[in-house]
């Protein structure tokens, strides 16, 4: 069966207005990813230096933060540098007496 073009793009402009439901399947709820143990490890020293003077919520924010820097430290890992890629510097030349009255 051929669709025409223009109730193709009719049902294209009604999709968004039916609910979330109809418009697609469920999907399943994905599981909780496993804990990581060295954020678990890095929160333990955490709980054992300040955990007198944190409360949950605030256990609980250092524990995304920690997330976090995992995660980037990762993604820095995985970035491969060849022989001749060298650090970012910025250099600017100033004259002796630059900035002094």
């Amino acid at each position: 069966m051929k669709t025409a073009r223009r109730g193709f793009l009719q049902s294209l402009l009604a999709t968004p207005f039916l609910p979330a439901s109809a418009a697609s399947p469920q999907a399943p709820s994905p599981s909780p990813p496993p804990p990581d143990p060295v954020a678990d490890a890095l929160l333990g020293v955490v709980k054992a230096r300040y955990g007198a003077q944190l409360d949950a919520a605030e256990l609980d924010a250092v524990r995304v933060e920690i997330k976090k820097s995992l995660e980037a430290s990762e993604r820095l890992k995985a970035m491969r540098l060849g022989n001749a890629d060298e650090p970012v510097t910025t250099f600017t030349a100033r004259p002796k007496n630059a900035g002094r009255p």
